[in-house]
């Protein structure tokens, strides 16, 4: 059989990516074997075994007069692999393993308070607490159970205060520390 020039490399490419949002998605704590009762493992011996299959199957077909065609055909196949894997465990995680994590900063002499973390990509403007009558600030962020997870406030848009009422605190790289906390 005819292979295009530099298929082999984007097949093996595509698997790879593949491969690392799986890996991600697993390190995330998203699927897991505990899904419907393990019907869906996401065990990675499956999973290539899987892709090895399907890529296998989409290696088979040819558009007749137009062999240029079976590059896109292949990444397509592997696109829609991973659209319906990603759709698959959202589906599964359905909301079933979030729990609802109240965090509160006392600072009455702050004009705005922030919440930067790794599940918000260390941004100031997702998560803006709301100040309280007492001097506090609030809010409540929906959090996957069975991950942990790295934080602090930013008061007034420049000072990073770690949470006072956290029981881990971590090295930030920074010369400070990040608050952390296991769901």
């Amino acid at each position: 059989m005819k292979r295009l020039p530099g298929s082999e490399d984007m097949r093996a490419q595509a698997r790879k990516r593949a491969l690392e949002a799986l890996d991600r998605r697993l390190a995330d704590g998203e699927g897991g074997s505990d899904a419907l009762g393990g019907l869906l493992s996401r065990d990675p011996e499956a999973a290539v075994a899987t892709a090895d299959a399907v890529m296998a199957r989409v290696g088979r077909g040819t558009v007749r007069g137009h062999a240029g065609f079976r590059a896109a055909y292949v990444l397509a196949a592997a696109a829609a692999l991973v659209v319906v894997s990603s759709l698959l465990t959202l589906a599964l995680s359905g909301g079933r393993d979030v729990v609802e994590v109240h965090f509160v900063l006392a600072a009455p002499e702050a004009d705005s308070v922030s919440l930067a973390a790794d599940f918000n990509g260390w941004s100031l403007d997702t998560h803006v607490l709301e100040r309280r009558e007492d001097g506090t600030w609030e809010i409540v962020v929906p959090l996957s159970k069975g991950a942990s997870y790295r934080y602090g406030f930013v008061v007034d848009g420049e000072r990073w205060v770690p949470d006072p009422r956290s029981s881990i605190l971590l090295d930030d790289g920074f010369g400070g520390t990040s608050s952390s906390i296991s769901l």
